[in-house]
Parts: structure tokens; sequence; C-alpha cells
């Protein structure tokens, strides 16, 4: 199986990222289609079996869109999220996502009140178009951080 883990799909300044990436850590929407002809993605009715597997990491708002893109496609994929973070307020989460998905990174691409969570709804939608959800640790916690109590709990 070939993975392809995407995180972050918006129209946003290109300048934003870390220069060790090779490739953008974030697509934007109309390059996102162009990632689809590149990494064709496997198809479950065995027709392609060695296509690519597509996963999304944090379960933001900007993957309820790709899904419906991929849902059109007739394309599965994967969507890891932070359950824990899903329930706070849009205010306090948003400073929960730039705290701990961005780790405090936050610049002109990111307007206040830009960046949110899908909801549980959403994710009942994305689940009724046929994609997977999974968890990417109860909060975004960096494991690496955690004393082994905090860790079974993230985990």
């Amino acid at each position: 199986m070939r993975y392809l883990m995407l995180h972050d799909i918006r129209d946003i300044d290109k300048k934003y990222f870390p220069k060790r990436y090779n490739q953008p850590y974030f697509y934007t929407q109309r390059g996102f289609k162009d990632i689809l002809q590149k990494f064709v993605p496997v198809s479950f009715d065995k027709s392609n079996p060695r296509g690519y597997i597509y996963t999304f990491d944090d379960g933001l708002l900007d993957h309820y869109k790709v899904a419906e893109i991929l849902f059109e496609m007739n394309i599965k994929a994967i969507f890891f999220v932070a359950p824990g973070l899903i329930n706070f307020p849009v205010t306090v989460q948003e400073a929960e996502i730039f705290k701990r998905i961005f780790q405090s990174r936050r610049n002109s691409a990111f307007s206040p009140g830009s960046v949110r969570l899908m909801s549980w709804s959403e994710l009942v939608e994305l689940k009724t178009m046929g994609h997977t959800i999974g968890c990417h640790g109860m909060s975004h916690q960096r494991l690496s951080e955690l004393d082994a109590n905090d860790l079974h709990k993230e985990i």
C-alpha cells in the first residue's frame, strides 16, 4: 500500500511554508486536483489496487471541502481528527489549533476566525460519503513531551 498524507488544503501564501519541505506542506484547492492526477488514488473495486490511499491529518474544516471533491470523483479517503478539540467554542478552538497543530505559527494567511475544525455533524457527513474517520490523538498533543499517564490518555 502507498499512502499520501496531506494536511491543510487552502489558498494561502506559499512563502509561509518552512523551507525544509520539498513539497508544499499545504496545498491550494486548485492544486489539489493536480495531486489527484499525479498520485492516482487506489480504487477499492480493484481496478487500480496499486494507487495511493489518501489520508488527511488534523480534521480542519478545509478537509470537508476536500471530502466533497473526492466524493464527486468517487474517491474515498481517511480523515484523522483530534476529537478532544472539536467541542471547544470556535474562538477557543482556533487558539488551540494554532498552539497544538501549527506550533503557534501564525501569519497573514490565517485571518482571525479563518481556521476551525470540522464539527461532529460534518464528520457524520464524511462518513455518509463513504470516507473513514480515525483518531489523530485525542487533543493533538506532542507525544514526545507527555509522561506515561498523559500519553495513555492521548492515544
